[in-house]
């Protein structure tokens, strides 16, 4: 598992990054910092056990990695291509995802509680046991996926795809939706609390 070690800047809460005393936001040279981040990200094939809290990260090939026990809460993806990885345990808490492609992905007990994803694809992956607690999404599609127990609770939902999805298990309870498409999907077998589906 990464290290819980707090940033050591007083009042920050935030687990410090891979390598150093600090979060990447009160890193003396930031850029420096993410730089080095993002190195060990493009290098490595297997990656397991690091902090990057708060990294920001743009137009990255993350094609085909395999990602274990790693932290990242509060980053900010933008045109980062994940397509075919592998995450198991990974933290991405209240981060910002914006035109990512998750394709054919392997995602298991994963949290992405309280992100945003704003045109994004996880189309054709398994996406088992994670959480999607309280997410924003908008335009983003989860097609012939498989997203057995996975939880969207409280989810904003808006245009949406779930078509020819696997939702056994899968917890849609207090989720606002507009837009939103289970065609083909097995979503007798999900939950939704009282409300009605369509």
């Amino acid at each position: 598992m990464f290290s819980n070690s707090i940033c050591s800047e007083p009042g920050c809460n935030s687990f410090s990054a891979t390598g150093q005393t600090t979060c990447l936001k009160h890193s003396p040279d930031r850029d420096a910092s993410t730089k080095r981040c993002k190195e060990i990200l493009d290098r490595e094939r297997y990656i397991k056990d690091i902090s990057f809290s708060g990294i920001i990260l743009r137009e990255l090939d993350m094609r085909e990695k395999t990602l274990t026990t790693c932290n990242f809460s509060e980053a900010y993806f933008r045109n980062i291509d994940f397509s075919g990885s592998r995450f198991r345990l990974c933290f991405f808490p209240f981060s910002t995802f914006e035109k990512c492609r998750f394709t054919g992905c392997n995602i298991t007990y994963t949290v992405f509680a309280g992100s945003t994803f704003f045109d994004c694809d996880f189309s054709g992956s398994d996406i088992i046991h994670t959480n999607f607690l309280g997410i924003k999404a908008e335009h983003t599609i989860f097609d012939d996926s498989d997203l057995y127990y996975s939880n969207f609770t409280n989810a904003k939902l808006s245009n949406v795809t779930f078509i020819d999805c696997n939702l056994k298990k899968a917890d849609f309870y207090a989720t606002e939706r507009t837009g939103v498409n289970f065609k083909y999907s097995n979503y007798e077998e999900a939950s939704f609390g009282r409300e009605a589906v369509l």
